[in-house]
């Protein structure tokens, strides 16, 4: 049976990092770069803790600022709507 429900695709990863930055201090005993410039950290484990701790307080803010949540999410789907 086929399904009369519409898929409706959210924003693509490009449109909800549009204007987004973060800076982000990390200190290892042993780090490991991916390139000579020493730009981009290599060590798994340091990539996987950022990712949780980001997402954790990435959560508790935007539930805590319902404004710039909603200043953020217009920025995304106009984003996408623009294909940016």
């Amino acid at each position: 049976m086929g399904s009369d429900r519409a898929v409706v695709a959210g924003p693509d990863a490009e449109a909800v990092h549009e204007g987004l930055t973060a800076v982000i201090s990390v200190k290892l005993a042993h780090p490991v770069f991916d390139a000579s410039t020493r730009t981009k950290l290599g060590n798994p484990e340091a990539g996987a803790y950022v990712q949780e701790v980001v997402r954790q307080h990435l959560t508790d803010w935007l539930d805590h600022n319902p404004n710039e949540t909603a200043a953020i999410i217009r920025h995304i789907l106009n984003a996408q709507s623009c294909g940016r």
